[in-house]
């Protein structure tokens, strides 16, 4: 992870941007096990 030197290492856009990133990733996994279950 880049560190700027005027900023703490996980500034809050990042933890947003992460808890976002992990949300997506959670629905697309979910999506896809309906679509297997289907199959």
């Amino acid at each position: 992870m880049l560190v700027n030197n005027n900023s703490t290492p996980t500034s809050p856009k990042e933890m947003d941007h992460f808890a976002w990133l992990k949300d997506s990733l959670s629905t697309l996994l979910d999506a896809i096990r309906i679509y297997l279950g289907r199959v």
